[in-house]
């Protein structure tokens, strides 16, 4: 999946429901395994900071112009 810079994607973490808005801002992280990289403060709010990957789900809106 590629989305244009600028999207807003609502990654959620499934084990306890926290939610964060993020905007693609760029192209990696540049491996198969992982879908997307999120900063430090997303990680934190999704409560997997220190760990350092965790199962997410991503959703998004899709441009309708």
């Amino acid at each position: 999946m590629s989305l244009p810079f600028g999207t807003i994607v609502t990654v959620t973490n499934p084990i306890n429901g926290r939610s964060v808005d993020v905007e693609i801002n760029d192209r990696g992280p540049h491996s198969r395994k992982f879908k997307i990289d999120l900063s430090e403060g997303a990680a934190k709010e999704l409560g997997f900071y220190g760990k350092g990957v965790a199962k997410l789900e991503i959703s998004y809106l899709p441009d309708t112009e």
